[in-house]
């Protein structure tokens, strides 16, 4: 929980620094199949906090927790939208992310990654996201397929 606390800090500083653009801070909670590190796709609740900044730029910290194996995920993530409608309730977004994976059976490792998804905005507080992403650890990349790095997810998020 203190990596989440960090998160949390690091985007608050953050919304400080971005004074001078447009910004728009939000929270959220997801759910994704997970990633199989050490075995089977897991579930894995996310907690996430953010900051929009001239609606065309995300950074995003998350944190993953894999039920099962009690292994964990932490990351910051950095994506480009796109709007893809005319009312711009649908944006596209691509992007990438780093962080560090924490194993309670093996040793802990760096990870990148990227995503893409698409995200609707339900109304001018609430929106939500389905997204695809591929992340993996430093260390052991190679030593992996693409079909152990993948992960759906769904997140819905609230702006502060």
């Amino acid at each position: 929980m203190k990596s989440l606390g960090l998160i949390m800090a690091s985007a608050v500083l953050l919304s400080g620094a971005v004074s001078a653009a447009e910004y728009e801070t939000f929270v959220g909670v997801g759910v994704s199949d997970g990633v199989m590190y050490n075995g089977g796709h897991q579930f894995e609740p996310n907690l996430r906090v953010g900051t929009v900044i001239n609606d065309k730029h995300r950074l995003t910290g998350t944190y993953a927790y894999a039920t099962d194996s009690k292994d964990s995920n932490i990351f910051a993530s950095y994506d480009y939208l796109v709007s893809i409608s005319d009312n711009q309730k649908w944006n596209w977004f691509i992007g990438g992310s780093a962080g560090y994976a924490v194993f309670k059976d093996a040793g802990n490792d760096w990870s990148l990654g990227a995503q893409t998804g698409v995200q609707y905005q339900i109304n001018d507080k609430y929106s939500m996201e389905m997204g695809y992403r591929v992340i993996d650890t430093w260390d052991d990349w190679k030593d992996r397929n693409m079909s152990q790095l993948d992960s759906f997810y769904l997140a819905v998020d609230i702006k502060l």
